[in-house]
């Protein structure tokens, strides 16, 4: 189980390494396992079989594909029992509540490892980050005004986009990495007014 672990991780910084980003993750996966166990410990101590472990298991899916856009704390409450009942169903466990403490202690450990790894964002990466955002909308706003084309326009609103992201993503590290990226922040402002 401790692909579990480095998975979990995984998920938590796929979409960027960005201090804040991945504190917020982590709470949010940290806080909806350990709901998540609670319910699979309640679900696997019921031990439903045949049409009421595929109700469950339907119920529970049906939920986690409702929450999990807007929601990815909720959906973890639901995410942890499903996966618990799946590994219960096919009764390889002689115990299914040391799956439930397992998958509770492995994913705080890679709540942590990951809020570790956050943490590393360097002032000279996050300087590059904007650098580039800023560096892509420039260009793409002289290519719109040159081509003056609605591809060129809808280039220029992807980075505009993209710019907004960058700087929004930086504004929540630490105060030196804010302060690297401070002499960016202008230009950003200035091109996400365009």
């Amino acid at each position: 189980m401790s692909a579990w672990a480095m998975t979990v991780a995984a998920a938590i910084l796929s979409q960027g390494s960005f201090a804040h980003s991945v504190n917020l993750r982590a709470l949010h996966t940290g806080v909806g396992t350990a709901l998540g166990c609670l319910v699979a410990g309640a679900l696997v101590l019921l031990d439903p079989h045949g049409v009421w472990l595929a109700l469950v298991l339907a119920a529970l899916t049906l939920v986690i594909e409702l929450v999990v856009v807007r929601n990815f704390a909720l959906a973890m409450v639901f995410i942890t029992p499903l996966a618990v009942l799946l590994v219960h169903a096919s009764g390889r466990l002689p115990n299914p509540l040391t799956l439930v403490w397992t998958r509770l202690v492995e994913t705080l450990i890679a709540c942590v490892a990951a809020v570790a790894v956050g943490q590393i964002v360097s002032r000279r990466w996050a300087v590059r980050q904007r650098l580039n955002a800023v560096t892509a909308a420039l260009t793409a706003a002289a290519d719109a005004v040159e081509q003056c084309t609605p591809e060129a326009v809808g280039v220029l609103q992807r980075t505009r986009w993209n710019l907004v992201l960058v700087s929004e993503r930086t504004a929540g590290e630490r105060a030196d990495v804010r302060a690297a990226v401070a002499p960016l922040d202008q230009a950003a402002a200035d091109l996400a007014s365009v």
